[in-house]
């Protein structure tokens, strides 16, 4: 900007609904654990969670749900399977379901990106927005965030429109 030209118009401060006081700090986290990868899964396991993201990725969310029932039941701290499930739930509109799988898979993997971030979205559509930011604070400030991986740049945009909703 030059001495003669203006800035452009900014939103006022009080416009926000959000008080800066009731967004938290982004969590700090210990350094990672390691947690069972899909390596270490047996071959039916690994098999039932390939056929749930087929099932996903074709719309065929009734089906993709019955095996990934089954996969847990079996297989009940596998994040995978948790943050498939609530991808299904979602899709399928039960956001309840579905934040209890991602919930459970924090709880595996308090550093897990995609299930800060996914939680975070549910948050932002049920509008409680100081929820979202947190969840994308989390995300972006596990030691999982990578700065060029789609999931931290999901993750960004996202919070970015959580911030701008305020």
């Amino acid at each position: 900007l030059d001495a003669t030209s203006q800035p452009a118009s900014t939103t006022t401060p009080n416009r926000a609904t959000l008080r800066l006081e009731d967004i938290g700090p982004a969590p700090t986290f210990a350094a990672p654990t390691s947690r069972p990868s899909s390596t270490t899964l047996s071959d039916a396991a690994q098999r039932q969670l390939r056929v749930a993201r087929d099932r996903l990725a074709e719309k065929a969310l009734s089906d993709a749900e019955a095996t990934l029932r089954r996969l847990l039941e079996s297989e009940p701290d596998l994040l995978d399977a948790h943050l498939l499930a609530a991808q299904v739930d979602a899709q399928l509109g039960d956001n309840t379901r579905a934040s209890m799988h991602l919930n459970r898979a924090i709880a595996i993997d308090p550093h897990s990106v995609s299930a800060h971030r996914l939680l975070g979205e549910l948050e932002l559509a049920d509008g409680r927005t100081a929820s979202a930011i947190a969840q994308f604070r989390a995300a972006l400030a596990s030691p999982q965030s990578q700065m060029d991986s789609p999931e931290t740049v999901l993750t960004q945009l996202s919070l970015g429109i959580a911030l701008n909703r305020e």
